[in-house]
C-alpha cells in the first residue's frame, strides 16, 4: 500500500504511531536533486523541516556539511540516531506557535510541505521567513504551491512523474 493511502486510512499521526515503517520510493530523486543542486544553496547551518530518516541530512553529511538540524514531530528519535543531529520534536502547528527561536542558513523540506493544512501554509511560511532566507521544497507534486519559486527543477520517474525541487527566497509576499 502506499504513504498517501495510509495517511488517508490512519490520518499521519496515525501512521506514524502504528508501527508501520515509512519509506519513500522517491528517495534516489531527492537524493540525486540535492547533489546536482548543492552548490547553488546556503548551506553553512541547515534545517531539514519534516526530516523523517534524515535522508536529506545523511545526503548533506556525504556532501561535507555538518551544521544540520531536523525537526520531525514523529521519527526525531530515528533521525538522531541515524543521522547524529540534534531533532526538535515539533509539528508544523507547534513552528507557528513560535516555539523555535533558531536562524538558519536554509531550511529544505522533502515530501511533507504538501501536508500541511492549506489553512495554515501562509503562517507556516511566514514562520519559516523569520528562520531562513531560503526555502527548497521537494515534493512528489506541484504542491504546495506557495508562489513563484527562484529555481525550479525536476526528476522524472520511470513511470514518467515528477519529483518537483524549488527554491523559494524568504519571505514570499504572494501565496
Amino acid at each position: 500500500m502506499s504513504i498517501r493511502k495510509y495517511y488517508e486510512d490512519l490520518g499521519v499521526q496515525g501512521f506514524y504511531t502504528s508501527g508501520i515503517e515509512y519509506l519513500n520510493n522517491h528517495s534516489s530523486y531527492v537524493e540525486s536533486l540535492l547533489l546536482e543542486n548543492h552548490k547553488d544553496l546556503p548551506l553553512d547551518n541547515v534545517l531539514d523541516l519534516a526530516c523523517g530518516g534524515g535522508l536529506v541530512t545523511k545526503t548533506l553529511q556525504s556532501l561535507g556539511y555538518q551544521r544540520i538540524e531536523g525537526i520531525d514531530p514523529y521519527l526525531s528519535h530515528n533521525y538522531t540516531a541515524m543521522t547524529g543531529c540534534r531533532c526538535y520534536e515539533l509539528s508544523f502547528k507547534d513552528i507557528i506557535q513560535n516555539t523555535l527561536n533558531t536562524k538558519y542558513s536554509c531550511i529544505i523540506c522533502s515530501f511533507a510541505l504538501h501536508l500541511c493544512e492549506r489553512s495554515m501554509l501562509p503562517s507556516l511560511v511566514w514562520r519559516l521567513s523569520e528562520m531562513a532566507t531560503k526555502l527548497v521544497v521537494i515534493s512528489p507534486s506541484k504542491f504546495p504551491y506557495i508562489g513563484k519559486p527562484g529555481v525550479e527543477r525536476f526528476s522524472l520517474t520511470p513511470e514518467k512523474k515528477r519529483v518537483h525541487y524549488r527554491v523559494y527566497d524568504l519571505p514570499i509576499i504572494s501565496y
